[in-house]
């Protein structure tokens, strides 16, 4: 997960690997009055570690058309696939928040669920932490110091890899 602050760093990438990055955009009402909506104007810069002279910017703008008819393509397997894992990361987020405003039974019930999701993606381990931290927030009010972290960083390691946590 990335912040939307200027310049938005996306970090290390490996020379002669593909990256792909998956955005979500919120558009406010009012601009979908006009025809076409800009949802990206900005320009990626890359520092090269091996290169003592600067790459050009490469500038970027995303335009899309404002319809009245909604688009039925099937997304890709990629995308859904990526958005089914961002939807783990959330889940383990909205947990932690409820933990912290004292709603345990909800938190509860979203790592239960995150659970779930986990082991139908093949992800035993992290499935069965997530289960525990549920038992532990019902009993303690609260998450274990080592479980939070390991279902915040290993959602975030699922999120960021497109590799099962197993594999890593």
């Amino acid at each position: 997960m990335l912040s939307i602050e200027s310049p938005m760093m996306l970090g290390p990438i490996v020379r002669e690997t593909s990256l792909r990055v998956l955005m979500e955009f919120v558009v406010q009402p009012q601009a979908v009055q006009q025809k076409a909506v800009t949802l990206f104007d900005g320009k990626i810069s890359v520092t090269l570690t091996d290169e003592h002279s600067p790459t050009r910017p490469i500038p970027i703008r995303l335009i899309r058309p404002v319809t009245d008819e909604a688009n039925t393509d099937i997304p890709s397997d990629e995308i859904v696939e990526a958005l089914s894992r961002l939807k783990l990361y959330r889940l383990q987020e909205q947990a932690r928040m409820e933990v912290a405003a004292g709603e345990y039974d909800q938190a509860s019930e979203h790592l239960h669920r995150l659970a779930t999701h986990l082991l139908a993606q093949g992800e035993r381990g992290l499935a069965r932490t997530a289960l525990l931290e549920a038992e532990h927030i019902q009993q303690n009010k609260s998450f274990s110091q080592q479980g939070r972290k390991e279902i915040k960083y290993g959602t975030r390691a699922l999120l960021t890899s497109g590799k099962s946590t197993e594999d890593l």
